[in-house]
C-alpha cells in the first residue's frame, strides 16, 4: 500500500488550491508563508555540526603555511582538533573552496595517482575553474 501521510505543507496548498473559501484560503496562506520562515530561520541558524565546523575551518586557515599545497590526508595529520579521519578533512577542505578561501589543484603523487591539492588563496591570485597538474614524490 502506498504511504498515505499528507505534510502540513502539502494540505496547505490543496486547501489553498481548492479555494473552499476566501477566509479558508487567506488562513492557509499565512500559514503556508509560516512555514516558509521557520524553515528559513532553521537554515540560516545551522546544524550544531555545521557551527563546530566554522571554527575547525578557522584552525585549517592559520594551520596552513602560504604557496605550499596540502592533500586532505596532510591536513587530517595535522592534528587539528575536529578533524578526526581524512574524510573529515576532505569535506571541510571542499567546502573552503567553494567558499573561495582555497584553491584546489591536482597533484600527481606517486603510488596513489592524481589527488586534490589544496592552497591558501593570495591576494593577487585569481581562482580559476581550471586545474594544474603538479608532480610530487
Amino acid at each position: 500500500m502506498a504511504n498515505t501521510t499528507i505534510t502540513q505543507r502539502t494540505f496547505l496548498e490543496m486547501v489553498v488550491n481548492a479555494n473552499i473559501s476566501d477566509e479558508m484560503t487567506k488562513y492557509a496562506t499565512e500559514r503556508i508563508k509560516h512555514l516558509d520562515d521557520v524553515n528559513e530561520h532553521r537554515k540560516a541558524k545551522g546544524s550544531k555540526t555545521q557551527r563546530a565546523n566554522v571554527e575547525v575551518k578557522k584552525a585549517i586557515l592559520t594551520s596552513l603555511e602560504e604557496n605550499t599545497v596540502y592533500t586532505a590526508s596532510q591536513v587530517a595529520e595535522m592534528g587539528i582538533e575536529g578533524i578526526t579521519s581524512t574524510q573529515k578533512a576532505s569535506a571541510l577542505l571542499r567546502q573552503m573552496t567553494e567558499t573561495g578561501e582555497l584553491t584546489v589543484t591536482d597533484i600527481k603523487i606517486k603510488g596513489k595517482g592524481k589527488v586534490k591539492g589544496y592552497s591558501l588563496v593570495s591576494p593577487a591570485q585569481e581562482v580559476s575553474d581550471s586545474s594544474t597538474v603538479e608532480e610530487l614524490d
